[in-house]
Order: structure tokens, then C-alpha cells, then sequence
């Protein structure tokens, strides 16, 4: 038979899923509620931009727009969705050095100090990670572009700045490369052939010494304090201690000009160019990474052209561009591993290592008007105020001590790329409290984000030195065989004096411990150099011994005798038996 039939069927489809992709241009983040990575088709997504520091939300981009923070988006396929910042249209302030510390003693080393060093990347043992480029410089050329204005038709075909060069150096195994190539500059512009590179390793404390550094921080030095000769902190290959340097060089060098943040950051298409646009007028301090895999460390010559992978970002290098070839495509650079590598010392690398993993040619610092000066006074130092924002940063300073002046006192302007230094120093010694005070400097800003900033100087006033030992004595001489007492003779030790009297006899007191030199003048003796060893406590007689001339001699008494470091029954029994004339 036939009959009728009903088929009923029923279809379930299965949910579809799809992907969110956010990304940022600029500096900030989104996030996403809910957060997922994949969603169920016609899910809502609610999206919000938040910006870092300095900066603001634009628009959106890709499948939203819009210029509201907050918005959201139906997921009804693979989407996309890009969120824009910009920089605020603020000043931002950077501060530099956190504090300083000023002495009145002029064998102290006045110095600054900062509130965070830079993180150490590096072995002591692997001098190609000694670079160190600041956090803050690398966030300013983030969203920075350089300021440099030229034709490229104006840049000549080659330049070789190396006919100004002092020998190449050694660093060592010392990750001191900054250094290094900031004195390498100064010496070219300078005519100088050999300035102390310890100087900038011990003394900058910004930078780890040894352990990496920033040759901005070494220009800043170098600008506001000198680089001496070698000779008054020869190389030594390790941090070392700022004091051990001389404390009065015989001259100094400084610069009217440099960069601190550099020309530009991470070297791109436009690098070759502007390096070259520098290398028009002296040489240029730059940045590399230094493989891993040995090709730069063997180089002996030719043209270096990196051709592997990507290089760690902690293989940062120091150098000096010194020129350029543009029939070889190459850049002359000097490097201080020694003049036994590469090309005595030099090499040369190839324009297409700027923009591969090696990033030549990054981060690139000048320096001109380089002047011989004497050293300058050590009870005056500067910090520097730097606006990394994009508008004019006002600034005005204030202290909460009467006896620290600074400069300038009005309020001023710093705009945006641009520094401006502060000088400070002690004007009234007598009103610092010893044995040391702090000052405070407030440096007040129309920074949004920072509206505050404090500097701490700290002032150690001169602070005479008080020995304990008392030396005294008789001055003789032998006149036709017989003693007679030397009047009027100038006895000094450690800046201290006496005047022995009509029986030869002197005192001086505060006498610190150690040996020193004792100087006898007369008109009758002239001048007699002999030595005594001080020690708390200790009295020293000068016995009646002749002083014959030209052959003259004096006993200084009651020295540490047996080398115990003290003063003993010893010691005690022997000046008696001098006094009695027992003994000589």
C-alpha cells in the first residue's frame, strides 16, 4: 500500500570560534573582558586602552575605531583589533645625578652619586658585553625621532678622522669598552695621546665600571670635571677606587659640547646616512652587538659583514667610527682590544651590518670644542636636567640650607631634546655643620607625572687633623770638638713647625701616627732630612748628639724600635739610656 511518511530531522550545528589579535602602536597595553584567546561567534569583547607614563590613547584601529579608551567588538570572525598612543603633549623631566657630595678638603675627591646604577650585564672575563645603554635612554628614542637636518648630496664619498688618533689601547678584561671609546674621542679632538680611562671606570657612579657603562655618562664627566692624564690613574683593568686617583693633575680635559641620550636609539634604514652626516665633522661614538659565534673576536682584516643569527642584546660594544668608504661600503672604526688585533688595532665593517643583528652604528654621541684646563675647584659641582617630553618643562629650584648656593635661582625653561645644568657649591664652609650636613634641592616642574624632584648634597667640611704624638728634641753641633746648642733652627713634621730655642730645644705636638719626614734647617746647618715613626702616646727626645757639617745627624727617640706596632718596656729603657747618654 502507500501511504504517507513524515520524516523529521533535527540539526545542531556546532558553535564556530574565532581569535581576537590585539596590538599597540606607541607605549601602552590593552585589555580584554573576557579575556580569551579563542571566542564563541557573537561573543561581545569589551576592549580598553591603557597608556604608560607620558603618554595617551589615540584611536583604534582594525576592527574597532573609534577614540574612546573603552569600546567593544561582536566577534563574528578572525578579527583584529590595534590600539594607537602617542605622547602626551607634556614635558617630562630626568634628573641626574640623585645627590652629590662636595668636600672642602681638596684631597677629598668631590663626586656625585645616583639612585640606581645600571644593572651589570657582564663577566668580568668577556670585555664584548661592556656597554650598558640606560633604560632611559632607551625608552626616550622609542618615541624620539632624530633632529638632524642635511642633503645627501652634501656628504662627501669618504672621510678618515684617524690621522688624529692616539694609539690604540687595550681594555683588557675589563668591560670597560665605554670608557675606552670616550677617551678616544676626547684624545682625537683633543690632540691628547694618552688620558686616564680609569678615571671614568672608578669615578662615575652611574655606570658599574668593570661590569658595563654608558660613554653618555663618561661625556658628562668629562665635561663637567676633566679627564686627566694616564699618569694620575694609570690603568689597572679593574673598578678601582675614585681616591686613588692624583689629587692634583697637571691639566685636565674638557668639552663645551656633547650628547648625553645620543643622536638617535636602535640604528634603521636612515642610519648609514646620518652617521656618515656626523663623520663630516670628527668622530662619532657608536654602538654595537658583538656576536657570538667568534667572527668579530678572530677578525684580523677586510671588511667585517655579519651574515648569522640574531646576537643577545647583552652583547653590547663601545667604539669610535673614525670614518668612511663609500666605493667599499665600509666604516672605519677604532676599537680598544690592542694593535695586535684586527687592523692595528682598527677594523672595518660593512654599511649592511647597521641594520642586520649587529645594529652598528646605534646610539651615536658627539663631542667638540675639547679645551686643556686646570682642574677646577673641587668644592663646586653640577647635576643636569633633561626634558623628555614634548613640551617646554618649566623648572624652578629651592635648598633648605643658607650655605648652598646653586644656579640659576629663577625660574627657567628647558625644552623638549634639550638640558640644562645646574651648578652647586658651598658658599659659607663656616655654617655647615661638622662633621658633615645635608642639603636638600627641590627642583619643582610642570611635569604631570613628576612634579617633584629631589637632589641631596652632602657637605663634609675641612676638619683639621689631630695627632696624638708629641716630638721633641735638642738641636747640637760640634763647635772645635765641643756641643753647642742650635738656636733658632726650624724643625717641621707634617706641615707642623717649631723653633728650637737658645738651648736647642723644641716641641711639636698633634703629631699623627705613622713615619714621616723631619726637616732641621738653621743657618748654621742648613738642611737636614731625617725620619721618625709616630705612635699615640709617643714622646721623642732628641739626644745631644753632634751635628757636624757638612756631615750632620740627628736621632729622633722613642721610635717603635722592634716593629711591634707599640710603644713598650722596649722602647721605654732605650730613650733613657739615650737620655743618660748611655747610648747613641
Amino acid at each position: 500500500t502507500t501511504a504517507d511518511h513524515t520524516i523529521r530531522i533535527t540539526f545542531n550545528p556546532s558553535l564556530s570560534q574565532y581569535t581576537l589579535t590585539t596590538t599597540v602602536q606607541g607605549s601602552g597595553r590593552i585589555t580584554k573582558n573576557p579575556h580569551s584567546y579563542f571566542y564563541n561567534s557573537g561573543t561581545i569583547v569589551s576592549l580598553t586602552a591603557v597608556p604608560d607614563s607620558g603618554h595617551r590613547f589615540d584611536h583604534w584601529e582594525g576592527n574597532a575605531a573609534g577614540t574612546q579608551a573603552n569600546t567593544a567588538v561582536t566577534v563574528t570572525d578572525e578579527m583584529s583589533v590595534s590600539a594607537v598612543f602617542v605622547p602626551k603633549d607634556e614635558p617630562g623631566i630626568y634628573v641626574r645625578p640623585a645627590g652629590l657630595e662636595i668636600y672642602e678638603d681638596s684631597e677629598d675627591r668631590s663626586r656625585a652619586f645616583y639612585a640606581q646604577n645600571v644593572a651589570s650585564t657582564e663577566a668580568a672575563d668577556d670585555k664584548g658585553k661592556g656597554l650598558v645603554i640606560p633604560h632611559t635612554v632607551v625608552k626616550y628614542w622609542r618615541t624620539h625621532k632624530p633632529r638632524l637636518s642635511y642633503s645627501r648630496a652634501d656628504l662627501t664619498k669618504s672621510e678618515d678622522w684617524s690621522v688624529n688618533d692616539s694609539p690604540v689601547k687595550n681594555q683588557g678584561s675589563c668591560g670597560s669598552c665605554w670608557a675606552f671609546a670616550a677617551a678616544a674621542l676626547i684624545e682625537n679632538l683633543g690632540n691628547k695621546d694618552d688620558l686616564a680611562e680609569q678615571v671614568l671606570v672608578s669615578c662615575i657612579s652611574e655606570s658599574n665600571g668593570c661590569s658595563g657603562g654608558w660613554y653618555g655618562y663618561a661625556l658628562d664627566h668629562i665635561h663637567n670635571k676633566g679627564l686627566p692624564p694616564e699618569d694620575c690613574y694609570p690603568y689597572i683593568a679593574q673598578n678601582g677606587n675614585c681616591g686613588t686617583q692624583c689629587s692634583s693633575p697637571s691639566f685636565v680635559v674638557k668639552v663645551e659640547e656633547h650628547d648625553t641620550y645620543g643622536r638617535w636609539g636602535v640604528p634603521d634604514q636612515d642610519t648609514v646616512s646620518n652617521l656618515k652626516y656626523l663623520l663630516q665633522t670628527g668622530p662619532v661614538l657608536v654602538s654595537m652587538r658583538v656576536p657570538t659565534d667568534g667572527t668579530f673576536n678572530k677578525y684580523q682584516d677586510g671588511i667585517y659583514d655579519y651574515d648569522g643569527g640574531a646576537v643577545p642584546e647583552n652583547r653590547g660594544h663601545a667604539v669610535l667610527a673614525v670614518g668612511y668608504d663609500d666605493d667599499g661600503q665600509y666604516f672605519k672604526v677604532k676599537n680598544s682590544w690592542g694593535p695586535w688585533w684586527g687592523e692595528g688595532g682598527y677594523f672595518r665593517i660593512a654599511y649592511n651590518d647597521v641594520t642586520d643583528h649587529v645594529q652598528f652604528g646605534g646610539y651615536a654621541c658627539t663631542a667638540s670644542g675639547a679645551y686643556t684646563a686646570e682642574e677646577g675647584d673641587e668644592d663646586t659641582l653640577a647635576f643636569t636636567i633633561e626634558n623628555t617630553g614634548v613640551a617646554a618643562l618649566s623648572v624652578l629650584l629651592s635648598c633648605d640650607k643658607t650655605w648652598l648656593t646653586y644656579a640659576p635661582q629663577t625660574t627657567f625653561f628647558v625644552y623638549p631634546g634639550e638640558q640644562e645644568e645646574v651648578s652647586v657649591s658651598v658658599s659659607d664652609w663656616s655654617k655647615v655643620a661638622k662633621p658633615e650636613e645635608t642639603a636638600t634641592i627641590s627642583v619643582s616642574s610642570n611635569d604631570p607625572d613628576n612634579p617633584l624632584v629631589i637632589v641631596t648634597v652632602r657637605a663634609v667640611p675641612k676638619t683639621e687633623t689631630t695627632g696624638h704624638g708629641v716630638v721633641s728634641g735638642q738641636v747640637i753641633t760640634n763647635v772645635a770638638g765641643h756641643p753647642v746648642n742650635v738656636a733658632g733652627a726650624t724643625v717641621t713634621i707634617q706641615g707642623r713647625s717649631a723653633v728650637s730655642d737658645a738651648a736647642g730645644k723644641y716641641t711639636i705636638v698633634n703629631v699623627p701616627d705613622g713615619t714621616h719626614e723631619v726637616r732641621f734647617e738653621s743657618d748654621h746647618l742648613g738642611s737636614v732630612t731625617k725620619s721618625v715613626t709616630v705612635i699615640q702616646g709617643q714622646i721623642s727626645i732628641m739626644p745631644a748628639v753632634s751635628l757636624s757639617c757638612p756631615s750632620q745627624s740627628v736621632v729622633i727617640n722613642m721610635q717603635d724600635t722592634n716593629g711591634d706596632n707599640k710603644i713598650g718596656l722596649e722602647e721605654a729603657i732605650r730613650a733613657l739610656q739615650i737620655a743618660a747618654g748611655i747610648i747613641e
